[in-house]
């Protein structure tokens, strides 16, 4: 913990911004492990260095990872904060007292201010924040920018809202369920200036799963179908594939053109 409070100081003086990231993050975790009741000061602390951070991918990395310990002490206190009751004062900043309301408002809005300036971080490489994030080379075919990254990190929290509070009161369903959306609206219009992007294919595949996963819909391997046409001689073609190889029966009239497909890839 020690040397990572001094490799900060270091990379904030030099200005070094994908180091202050991961420093910052390491300091968290090890402050962590040592003391788990600490998780309120250290939000309180991220969200300052995030709001006074000049640089604009550190300042969203840090509201990304801000909300990730927001999602990380409502879970671990979830019981408690599900039987209190709405908090008639809800802009205090003392996290211990928040209803779940609060908790959704906050995690959301740190979450829009993680992907704020687009165009920044859509032309901003990972690679140049890949250290800080721990992203191996691989991670960077289909997350090619910070904003891709951090799409992708939104939607999986605001993913894990719905999966693990399924209790969520209506408007906040429905709330998170509309934001996913919009995150992948939003990367998708950004790639469509590269038609056959392997992050394009990805967001508007995902974007389909998850719309059936929340309605189904007997089109869905229609638009599925559609989809790989659209990317057939793409390699990334074949996780359209495997994704109608999920929920194909032996009866869909899909069947024959599937196993088409697949015997074509494997060719």
């Amino acid at each position: 913990l020690r040397l990572s409070q001094i490799s900060l100081k270091r990379a904030s003086a030099q200005k070094n911004y994908p180091a202050v990231v991961r420093h910052i993050i390491e300091c968290c975790e090890y402050q962590l492990l040592i003391a788990t009741d600490s998780l309120p000061a250290l939000i309180k602390l991220v969200d300052t260095q995030a709001r006074t951070c000049p640089e604009a991918a550190c300042q969203s990395l840090l509201y990304s990872y801000e909300a990730g310990l927001l999602n990380r002490y409502y879970d671990n206190n979830r019981y408690t904060i599900r039987q209190r009751e709405t908090v008639a004062d809800t802009h205090t900043d003392d996290i211990r007292e928040w209803d779940t309301d609060r908790f959704i408002y906050i995690i959301s809005d740190r979450l829009e201010a993680s992907l704020k300036d687009e165009k920044t971080l859509f032309t901003t490489p990972l690679s140049s924040y890949a250290d800080a994030l721990k992203q191996g080379a691989d991670a960077t075919v289909l997350q090619p920018t910070l904003y891709d990254f951090l799409s992708h990190q939104a939607i999986n929290l605001y993913k894990s809202l719905i999966e693990r509070y399924p209790s969520l009161r209506v408007q906040n369903e429905v709330f998170t369920r509309r934001r996913i959306i919009d995150v992948y609206d939003r990367l998708i219009d950004l790639w469509n200036t590269d038609p056959q992007s392997p992050s394009l294919l990805m967001a508007r595949l995902d974007r389909e799963t998850f719309l059936q996963e929340q309605a189904p819909d007997s089109t869905y391997i229609d638009n599925l179908f559609s989809l790989y046409r659209e990317y057939e001689a793409s390699p990334y073609s074949t996780e359209v594939l495997i994704r109608i190889g999920e929920i194909i029966t032996d009866k869909d009239p899909h069947l024959s053109s599937w196993l088409s497909a697949c015997e074509k890839q494997i060719n």
